[in-house]
């Protein structure tokens, strides 16, 4: 089975990773010994101002220069040489592991951003086949979950990796220097440690969770005896109401009690065991430094002390970069999953051209899917006219986006048809499907450039026909008001323009593109009854002109003057009607139709 790690990276075609970062990493790792080292040696050196005989071994293998002078004393300047040493050397230690966290975080915002670029790519093809909508759960879960422990995962690796693995065997080199016998002893009081504790670690996280899961029983339990306590005090006597309180926070008390006696054994446990092992190490130490013609003293327990330190920290920070690796292993999995869907599918293209839509748009028993294979519309029957103003509301709003993406050509039905003008959508050229269509968001959309550039993205409009179409959209005064009017550089989410007149801009481009469908989602927005009735009025330009229009609406007003409006219900079609005929015949519209629009709503009784 291939390690989901590098078939991320087969997928992605990250680039090979320096080989920089890994001796940047190894000498940050290297640093920590040779620090130990030099101090060490250092308090050799002192240590032969108060013993003229002093040894100049350190440990069993490190014969160290003799800096003595001619009468046995360390001269001041020797020391000196030496605390520079260490000085540099702690220096040159923090500018290569800021170095190398620098290095580590470009390497995880690269590749997030490489992902993003990956997702993006592979949401337009997924949208061909399961809607923009069907696809929101898998992308959003990608984006917001898998896609930041993967990046969290790498970054530790590079950080982490070449460092601790470097300063680890530099660290135990340096111990078995220092006495081999005593350094393998060490290890194996470490590694005994960690086993007790991990296994002891292990038994109280199996059955952790069904305390944690007792104790939110009881909590809650709790809250609803204090919430419903007037009543049990109206039905029963105070006195019992009272009594079965106390009981449930007798059973709370104790399940607290054990749940905090199982997290108060660890640190003890941990520092009884460290202890113990260093009280052990250190006697055998002891032993050997006070033998006659030992070459151990106080600077050689300091180092292999030191250097067994380091060396058990290396190896806790390494199992915790294999932690996080194990963790991120599971979510690179679900990236290479999204990122890999449809590789073997070749992509659907239907050979028809539409130049237009003239007579109908019809949903034939049409089903729908999203990524997760949940109902997004089952068995929707509907007929579209030209020149009408149709609005789709819905129970829940997914299945309205889901009708007017498959409209925009985004999605295929698992099973039914979508027919415009008799021809299977599966069947049309998604570019002329395109080229007949048109979408209008609540803020247009807008994008970077200029007013005329937004209204004429294909510069197929002359400057006469753009100002007619801003003109019958009702918003020629807005932007006559700007500086530089149609000249005027706008970007997204621009606040010169109020939600209303950045619609309208939308219907001014589609009014320019004279496509035969219109989708549009109304601004959310709460204006005027004025703003509304123009707002409105600049969609029923689009009607006039034939054109299908399909609207998302956010406003009463809109549903009042719609030609149609399609209520949708558990993926179905409810019913169709008027705003008045659904008002009289249909119970859910009336239901939704207060919930979301009347102006009431807000009024407390």
């Amino acid at each position: 089975m291939v390690n989901p790690w590098v078939r991320l990276s087969e997928v992605l075609k990250f680039p090979q990773v320096s080989w920089v970062l890994w001796v940047l990493g190894g000498l940050v790792g290297l640093a920590v010994p040779a620090e130990i080292f030099c101090v060490g040696w250092i308090i050799h050196s002192l240590s032969g101002v108060l013993s003229d005989g002093t040894t100049p071994w350190l440990g069993e293998w490190i014969r160290l220069p003799v800096l003595q002078g001619a009468n046995g004393i360390v001269s001041l300047k020797s020391v000196s040489f030496l605390i520079a040493i260490a000085f540099s050397l702690a220096l040159f230690f923090v500018v290569c592991l800021s170095l190398l966290e620098y290095l580590a975080s470009q390497i995880g915002l690269q590749r997030t951003q490489q992902v993003y670029r990956a997702i993006f790519r592979k949401s337009g093809q997924l949208a061909m086949v399961q809607s923009i909508c069907g696809q929101q759960t898998t992308l959003k879960d990608a984006m917001q979950q898998s896609l930041p422990q993967v990046r969290t995962a790498w970054e530790a690796w590079y950080r982490m990796v070449p460092r601790y693995v470097a300063q680890g065997l530099g660290c135990v080199l340096l111990a078995l220097c220092i006495h081999p016998v005593i350094a393998v002893l060490s290890l194996v009081c470490v590694a005994l440690i960690w086993q007790i504790f991990h296994s002891l670690d292990l038994r109280e996280r199996t059955s952790l969770p069904v305390l944690q899961e007792r104790i939110q029983g009881l909590r809650q339990r709790v809250g609803e005896l204090c919430e419903t306590g007037p009543l049990l005090a109206f039905a029963h006597e105070e006195v019992s109401s009272q009594g079965a309180l106390d009981t449930q926070l007798r059973s709370l008390q104790q399940a607290e009690e054990q749940l905090g006696a199982r997290h108060r054994w660890k640190k003890p446990v941990l520092v009884f065991l460290v202890a113990l092992a260093v009280c052990f190490v250190g006697f055998v130490l002891a032993v050997s430094t006070l033998q006659v013609e030992s070459r151990l003293h106080v600077a050689s327990v300091f180092v292999f002390f030191a250097s067994v330190a380091a060396a058990t920290w290396s190896t806790y920070r390494l199992h915790q970069v294999w932690h996080a690796y194990q963790e991120g292993k599971e979510r690179a999995k679900v990236l290479i999953a999204l990122l890999t869907q449809l590789d073997d599918r070749a992509p659907a293209t239907g050979n028809s051209k539409l130049n237009a839509i003239r007579s109908t748009i019809e949903f034939d028993h049409v089903t729908m899917r999203d990524s997760e294979g949940r109902r997004l519309l089952e068995d929707v029957c509907l007929t579209l006219q030209p020149g009408k103003l149709v609005a789709i509301i819905a129970s829940e709003s997914i299945q309205a986006r889901a009708v007017s993406e498959i409209l925009l050509g985004f999605g295929q039905p698992v099973s039914g048809r979508i027919l415009m003008d008799g021809i299977n959508t599966i069947d049309i050229d998604p570019t002329s499907l395109r080229h007949c269509s048109a979408w209008i968001g609540p803020d247009g959309p807008l994008v970077a450039g200029t007013l005329e550039d937004n209204l004429n993205p294909e510069h197929s409009g002359a400057l006469v026909e753009l100002t007619e179409a801003v003109r019958a959209a009702g918003v020629y005064e807005a932007i006559q008001n700007l500086s530089d009017g149609l000249t005027t550089l706008v970007a997204p989410h621009d606040d010169r323009l109020k939600p209303d007149y950045l619609f309208r801009l939308g219907v001014a481009r589609s009014l320019v593109k004279k496509p035969s469908l219109v989708v549009a989602e109304e601004p959310a927005v709460r204006v005027s009854n004025q703003l509304e009735a123009e707002t409105l009025d600049a969609l029923r330009q689009l009607t006039s002109r034939g054109m299908f229009v399909v609207v998302l609406p956010n406003r009463l007003t809109t549903l009042r003057h719609a030609d149609a409006i399609v209520v949708l219900h558990e993926n179905r079609v409810s019913a169709v009607g008027t705003h008045a005929e659904l008002l009289e015949s249909s119970e859910l519209y009336r239901h939704l139709n207060y919930i979301r629009f009347s102006p009431l709503r807000h009024i407390s009784a």
